[in-house]
């Protein structure tokens, strides 16, 4: 396993990495310093000397139902899709984690407020648990009315994906006429209500030539966060990939924007790259884990971005399949196969790039 860790190390020698505060790092000795902290904290019992027993983040894609059908979409939810989970997998599986000790989740899909009623029940279940709670949606369902619904609970921040600075891009991209409107509107909301709110944007050949407008008009809508993600090549994405993809040239400008942006807006409103997916897949395979994904058919997952199953919810508690080898990722022969094809891209300026991800979901059980 040293042998592999090495490997990984070397193979990202000379790339760079764009961290959150916009911080540029050469991404071996980021990953150096960081499993040296790990290490430390562990020695100072700041954090547990072998794993964490169960997962202290948990990122619940608890339905595929949509009112949209985005091209980018990488979970492939849209209108026609079965919600995924039902009602009593998703009660029983917050239970869990209420029982073992989760403390923080975050609700997508999907569509999280197409069912507003089901919704609601969960908000209400996380928070009367003390679990910190985080959303992402399209906006489209966010009203006065719905707002003032979710007024007596806190949020870490509710996500409005928010594509381009205008509707035509957005709503292309979006598949519905109409939604870059909803989302505006459901930002200003949030803002009004006092709900700390991101605005999220998949950044992709459509929207990059309009990213330094787009920021500008974050800002004017009271946004505390601008949040950047490239698109994960799954689904409808790999789909449209010629579409939604981006060249080396435009990653280059995007970064140089979000960077530029970042500083100009430093100390009122946070601008920053969220996945990079060379750092997310590393950090999971080389660092202490504490977060999983649940995706909508109950099978449990490291990172969206890592297409390996431990297990499924339906079947099992959510705790034994993690301490099956989920909180020790490199121990698992299909993890150390799936580290062993990544590809990194020496020549990008601001991350770890093209890592050769597949969509075929392996499974470490027996299913």
């Amino acid at each position: 396993m040293n042998e592999m860790i090495e490997t990984l190390l070397n193979d990202c020698k000379g790339a760079r990495i764009i961290d959150a505060n916009c911080n540029i790092f050469d991404a071996r000795r980021l990953f150096q310093s960081l499993m040296d902290r790990d290490r430390d904290s562990k020695r100072a019992g700041i954090t547990p000397k072998d794993v964490f027993e169960v997962p202290l983040k948990v990122h619940f894609e608890y339905t595929s139902q949509c009112n949209m059908d985005c091209l980018f979409c990488y979970n492939t939810s849209s209108t026609s899709r079965e919600q995924g989970l039902d009602t009593d997998e998703i009660v029983r599986t917050i239970e869990e984690m209420a029982v073992i000790g989760v403390m923080e989740v975050g609700l997508s899909g999907g569509e999280v407020f197409c069912d507003q009623k089901l919704l609601l029940r969960i908000i209400k279940m996380l928070n009367d648990h003390s679990i910190a709670i985080s959303i992402k949606t399209n906006g489209w369902f966010l009203n006065e009315r719905t707002v003032e619904k979710l007024s007596p609970y806190t949020f870490q921040s509710i996500d409005v994906s928010i594509d381009g600075s205008s509707e035509t891009v957005h709503d292309r991209m979006r598949a519905k006429p109409g939604s870059w409107r909803k989302a505006i509107h459901a930002l200003k909301l949030l803002k009004e209500a006092g709900v700390y709110s991101k605005a999220a944007c998949l950044v992709t050949g459509e929207n990059v030539e309009s990213l330094e407008d787009y920021i500008d008009l974050c800002f004017y809508l009271g946004a505390k966060e601008v949040m950047f993600t490239p698109c994960i090549m799954f689904g409808r994405a790999a789909q449209n990939k010629d579409r939604m993809g981006l060249t080396e040239q435009q990653f280059e400008e995007a970064s140089s924007i979000i960077v530029r942006k970042h500083l100009q807006y430093r100390g009122f409103m946070k601008t920053y790259l969220a996945l990079d997916f060379g750092y997310e897949i590393l950090s999971k395979v080389l660092l202490t884990q504490n977060s999983c994904v649940i995706r909508s058919d109950g099978s449990v997952h490291p990172s969206c971005l890592i297409p390996i199953s431990f297990g499924n919810i339906r079947d099992q508690k959510l705790k034994d399949i993690w301490n099956s080898g989920l909180n020790r990722l490199l121990t698992k022969k299909e993890v150390q196969d799936f580290v062993s094809t990544l590809k990194f891209e020496k020549t990008a300026t601001l991350r770890l790039l093209r890592t050769s991800l597949t969509q075929d979901v392996v499974h470490c059980y027996h299913a």
